[in-house]
């Protein structure tokens, strides 16, 4: 398949996965009649939104050729995942969206173990099913804050011999040299986190959410 024809299909597979998120959250808006896990519904429900919305803004920036922006959407994507993963390590998970909803940062409860929940712990935690998710979370956090990598994606090529080294550059307010490839790596990573939040919010909600396909 060629690469073109390739993203074309993540993106399609991306709208797909928006339509389940959101066939999710009206099977959730019709369980408020059942006060069980009410908070942890709400929690459940603000992290759908936040992907919904993070996953158009990834295609609409796509279709427009800004990877500098697309890039710490992906980061910004990932954190649905990271975040909603904090519940499933507490005895109740309730208590906690409690906690999350009247204010306090996921980063100052504490799990079952004890355990203050910062990102690092919460990505360690979260790479036993995942191993990508460490390499995955430094690279696009890299795209967050300035660094390396935003000097790293404007160059175009280089020219190299014994006597001099010379480095192109693409300076534009869009970002049409970056390579197919490139555009590829991000969509898989909407892709695979998609299908991760999934699982996660099914274990979460666990029989509440059986009609689901």
């Amino acid at each position: 398949m060629e690469l073109k024809n390739q993203l074309d299909l993540h993106l399609k597979k991306i709208g797909d996965y928006q339509e389940h998120f959101f066939n999710i959250s009206k099977v959730i808006l019709r369980l408020f009649e059942n006060e069980k896990q009410k908070d942890l519904k709400l929690c459940v429900m603000s992290a759908l939104k936040r992907a919904l919305s993070t996953m158009e803004g990834i295609k609409v920036l796509i279709e427009n050729k800004n990877f500098t922006c697309a890039a710490p959407l992906s980061r910004m994507y990932l954190d649905n995942l990271i975040r909603l993963h904090a519940f499933s390590l507490c005895d109740n998970p309730n208590n906690i969206a409690i906690e999350v909803l009247s204010g306090k940062k996921i980063k100052d409860l504490k799990d079952k173990n004890d355990k203050k929940m910062y990102d690092s712990y919460l990505v360690e935690s979260l790479s036993t099913d995942y191993p990508w998710i460490i390499n995955v979370y430094d690279r696009t956090s890299g795209y967050v804050h300035f660094s390396f990598q935003h000097h790293l994606n404007m160059i175009v090529g280089q020219e190299e011999n014994e006597n001099f080294k010379r480095t192109f550059y693409y300076m534009s307010k869009d970002d049409s040299h970056v390579k197919i490839g490139s555009w590829l790596e991000l969509t898989t990573l909407v892709l695979e986190v998609s299908k991760a939040l999934s699982k996660l919010i099914r274990i979460l909600l666990n029989e509440e959410l059986e009609e689901i396909k």
